[in-house]
């Protein structure tokens, strides 16, 4: 089942996600059994019945004779873990207070004074708001920071699994590398933004949909999070689509998928490993974006993993753009090559093409 793969690559991937389904549909029991299958600790808590009072309250330090903020038992047992998952069960039935609470653990992890392991994932359900019994539409400001997934049950796969006894689902565990594959997803996101800069940020203007997904710089962000996730799983379109869709919404989404398989993007390491390969792969004519996608694919992977040797193949690369006329689409990866520190500074005959676009940027002395 596509829904339950995506929501396990969220989980893993520690993407916050957002279960959207009638009641009585199995949210709460695939969370937890997926919670099972990870082999990590759950804890849940239904927002319609709790207070702000749950997430932490005053009292005085024996020590200090100040008022500090205590916390409640499953804050402590997350600590403890430190590789939990948080579930937020009937979110759009949360009071104000409650929902502005929790939007501040989703945004940093704070819990009062307590922040919880970066290691931990969140995931919130809710009845859509028709369907909640006192529910509403989400924040803007919360639901940008979600991943929202439809969710619905086949007839099928309930029939199946009364059969027998509702096995443990089939779901995405991320290998140990997949943050790996972060810099080249990072660098076709900004591609298609420089394609698209009108898609960068599209608040819409009806409540309604303003509780949903749409596209904003935090979202494509995390767009190239589950891009990477997805790539380092071997790639599956479905759960991909599912994932980007509810991040950024189908329209966004479908036309960055698009526009990604369209490119035929060959592997940026094997350019920094010889470099002499961009001179071949030029002369195939490649469109300007997906050169620019490729250099800036370069640009990111050497700057996650830094060593002299590759530090020197992503200049000989920039400078071989340069030289076959792709100076100033190699002008982002050459920018982002120049102020990383780990990269030490090119010898002159390669620098030269850049000299004025490096001073322009405050790189280089005027």
């Amino acid at each position: 089942m596509n829904l339950v793969k995506a929501l396990s690559v969220a989980i893993d991937s520690r993407t916050n996600v957002n279960i959207i389904g009638p009641p009585g549909c199995a949210k709460t029991a695939m969370v937890e059994a997926i919670a099972r299958c990870h082999k990590r600790h759950l804890e849940t808590l239904a927002l319609s019945s709790r207070e702000p009072s749950d997430f932490g309250y005053p009292v005085v330090d024996p020590k200090t004779g100040y008022l500090r903020i205590a916390t409640h038992g499953w804050v402590r047992r997350l600590l403890d873990v430190g590789d939990g998952i948080v579930f937020f069960d009937e979110l759009s039935t949360a009071a104000p207070a409650v929902q502005a609470i929790a939007l501040r653990i989703l945004f940093g992890g704070y819990v009062g004074e307590d922040k919880l392991p970066g290691s931990v994932s969140y995931v919130t359900a809710m009845n859509p708001p028709g369907q909640a019994a006192g529910g509403y539409e989400l924040a803007a400001p919360l639901a940008n920071r979600l991943c929202h997934i439809p969710w619905s049950l086949k007839a099928q796969d309930w029939t199946d699994g009364m059969i027998a006894d509702f096995p443990g689902p089939s779901v995405y565990t991320l290998p140990a590398v997949w943050k790996e594959f972060t810099p080249a997803a990072r660098a076709q996101v900004a591609s298609f933004i420089r394609v698209r800069p009108a898609l960068l940020l599209v608040v819409p203007e009806e409540e309604s949909k303003a509780g949903g997904p749409w596209p904003s710089p935090r979202t494509w962000h995390l767009v190239s999070r589950v891009v990477a996730a997805v790539i380092s799983l071997g790639g599956d379109a479905d759960v991909e689509a599912i994932l980007v869709a509810g991040l950024v919404g189908e329209g966004p989404a479908m036309e960055f998928l698009t526009w990604r398989k369209n490119m035929d993007l060959p592997d940026p390491e094997e350019f920094i490993k010889k470099p002499e390969l961009f001179e071949k792969w030029y002369e195939k004519k490649p469109r300007g974006d997906v050169i620019f996608t490729l250099l800036a694919s370069v640009a990111a992977c050497i700057i996650q993993n830094t060593t002299a040797q590759r530090g020197a193949a992503g200049w000989q690369i920039m400078s071989l753009a340069a030289r076959l006329g792709a100076k100033d689409i190699a002008a982002g990866a050459v920018r982002a090559l120049a102020r990383h520190k780990g990269i030490a500074t090119p010898p002159r005959e390669i620098l030269e093409p850049f000299k004025e676009l490096m001073k322009a940027a405050g790189i280089l002395p005027q």
